[in-house]
């Protein structure tokens, strides 16, 4: 129950096992985005050396179109987790979301950031199917139908792969390694439904209305 984990998260707040489980139970619930937002604010404020607190409070703060924010919080969390492919994407994300909003100061640069933090998520996470299918998502975004469209075809052509879910992680444990910071992030779905969606999009926005039909045919026919 929530209770029970606000309990495990007072006493463990630097577990990533105990945040996640936190998290999936608060969006079962269907509490307001404010209210979970004011309960990481809190356990932000009340375990300032807390790893994934940052990570959250980053995530929060993202949730709410606060990108500057929200990279505040992701690269001081990057400063000791350098080698962690979710705070790569978390920082590429953010660097997005703040070259469409009203607030870059430099769009380009903005950009070039995003993506380059990306690609290093890319090579730190060694997933191609959903690494590629991440990278093309936020070029289809931006409106670079080229980009996204070599992205996702390489998504499609890379085999999903099946980790373990919270490997690595152990409320009872805290050191570094064993927050589940330190080893691949859990994956078990198969993005492939995603991805065809996204490139039909494509195909019919430039015309290729057979090619589109092609991508349906094969991946989204039952």
């Amino acid at each position: 129950s929530l209770p029970a984990l606000k309990t495990c998260l007072s006493r463990w707040p630097a577990s990533c096992r105990v945040w996640n489980r936190f998290t999936r139970v608060q969006a079962l619930t269907g509490n307001a985005r404010r209210k979970w937002a004011a309960l990481v604010g809190h356990a932000r404020r009340r375990t300032p050396d807390s790893i994934p607190a940052m990570i959250m409070q980053g995530h929060s703060y993202a949730m709410f179109r606060n990108y500057t924010e929200a990279l505040a919080e992701y690269w001081q969390a990057f400063r000791y987790w350098s080698s962690e492919p979710l705070l790569m994407l978390c920082l590429g994300c953010a660097y997005l979301g703040l070259a469409s909003s009203r607030k870059a100061p430099d769009r380009n640069q903005a950009v070039l950031q995003g993506f380059t933090l990306l690609q290093m998520y890319e090579r730190q996470r060694g997933n191609l199917h959903e690494s590629s299918y991440n990278i093309g998502r936020a070029a289809h975004q931006l409106g670079l139908s080229h980009i996204a469209h070599h992205y996702y075809q390489r998504s499609l052509a890379a085999a999903p792969q099946h980790d373990e879910d919270d490997a690595g992680c152990s409320p009872s444990d805290q050191s570094p390694d064993r927050w589940g910071l330190g080893g691949p992030p859990p994956s078990s779905l198969d993005l492939s439904r995603e991805v065809a969606h996204n490139l039909a999009l494509l195909y019919k926005q430039s015309g290729a209305i057979h090619l589109a039909q092609d991508v349906y045919d094969r991946y989204l026919t039952i």
